[in-house]
């Protein structure tokens, strides 16, 4: 799938990678803080091979690919 199609994953509370992407652990999802602490936003943090969260920004590569797919 697109990034498009990945955010409304996402949103829904989908855990989302990349086949291409070198680890093959890691993931993305929704921390919704919010829900807890109304003085947070929401933000997308990524899973990564050494199993700690930390937050995510979208590459170029990341946002234009279209390889996504359900972790």
């Amino acid at each position: 799938m697109d990034f498009s199609e990945a955010l409304l994953k996402i949103k829904s509370g989908e855990r989302l990678k990349r086949e291409g992407w070198n680890g093959k652990n890691q993931y993305i999802f929704l921390y919704d803080i919010g829900k807890q602490d109304p003085f947070w936003s929401s933000y997308i943090v990524i899973m990564n091979e050494q199993a700690v969260k930390v937050p995510w920004l979208a590459s170029q590569g990341d946002l234009l690919a279209e390889d996504w797919v359900i972790a």
